[in-house]
């Protein structure tokens, strides 16, 4: 780690009161994880957070944990651009983020706040960036749709790039950032592509196309939805949450809604007995209509043979 870098961990991260049950989880699973470098410096940025909801994720946290600073932001900028269903308009927060951090600040972790930190973030902090303004993770699924290996109608929206990465979990050597005006570069794709199928990620893997610096898979987890987290060894250092089927959304069914919920409990966002009744009902109700399907399918083909 350069003498110059901060041993304190920056995090960014951006979220509206709609997303505040997934940040408090976040949240917490990022200070249970990295309890060595207690306390954490985060950074909120959001458009609207009540009193009462800021007071809920900052009590879901042991005192001297984090540090929280919640920044209000103006989106106005980002109203033509649009997102897909599941994602808030807060996603572009991240494009102007340098325009709120203080300079005397050098390197910031942006995270998402659909994800959990489930080890400690230091060897990730102290990365070689190689003079590069950002690192991160390669979006797997995207990536192999952009090169043809996979057949998604979405690909022909996605912009080529040599290797597309996700901008869940970036980290940013911010005095590179300002000087070679990312954010505004991202704007201005965004303005020429106000359509383009994922937003401000699109726009930072065209601006950074080839410029940036790959960190482990383990580092951004994308495969939850097929793979149970507390079975891989090793285990990811962050799961992220991609896709609209989360982990507290039962209707889904996704393997690591317990993993999910374990975090959960210990915010001020707990379910209560009620929401613990009502989500095991939907989980079995999928897994009946699973179960329907699967027997349809196999009663068709013993009929078709």
């Amino acid at each position: 780690m350069s003498s110059s870098l901060s041993a304190e961990i920056s995090i960014v991260m951006a979220c509206d009161e709609g997303y505040a049950m997934p940040l408090a989880t976040a949240l917490r699973s990022l200070v249970d994880s990295n309890q060595e470098n207690w306390p954490l410096s985060v950074y909120i940025m959001t458009d609207r957070f009540s009193d009462a909801g800021m007071e809920a994720v900052e009590g879901s946290l042991p005192p001297g944990s984090a540090d929280l600073q919640w920044i209000m932001i103006d989106l106005q900028k980002f109203e033509t651009f649009s997102t897909l269903e599941h994602i808030s308009r807060l996603t572009f927060a991240r494009l102007i983020l340098d325009e709120y951090m203080p300079t005397t600040i050098q390197r910031v972790l942006y995270l998402d706040a659909d994800l959990l930190v489930l080890k400690d973030l230091r060897p990730l902090w102290s990365s070689d960036m190689k003079g590069r303004c950002v690192v991160a993770v390669r979006d797997e699924w995207i990536d192999e749709v952009i090169k043809g290996r996979i057949n998604d109608d979405s690909g022909e929206h996605i912009p080529r790039v040599q290797i597309y990465f996700n901008a869940g979990v970036i980290l940013i050597d911010l005095p590179i950032w300002r000087k070679q005006e990312i954010g505004m570069q991202a704007i201005q794709f965004l303005t020429n592509n106000p359509k383009t199928r994922y937003a401000d990620q699109d726009a930072l893997n065209v601006v950074l196309d080839g410029e940036w610096t790959p960190a482990g898979a383990l580092w951004n987890f994308q495969g939850h939805i097929s793979t149970r987290i507390k079975s891989m060894t090793p285990r990811p250092a962050i799961v992220h949450f991609i896709t609209g089927a989360k982990p507290w959304l039962y209707e889904h069914g996704t393997p690591n809604e317990s993993l999910f919920d374990s975090y959960r409990t210990r915010t001020r966002y707990a379910r209560s007995l009620g929401e613990r009744l009502s989500d095991v009902k939907k989980s079995l109700r999928l897994k009946w209509h699973r179960i329907l399907r699967r027997f349809e399918r196999s009663s068709a083909q013993a009929k078709s043979t």
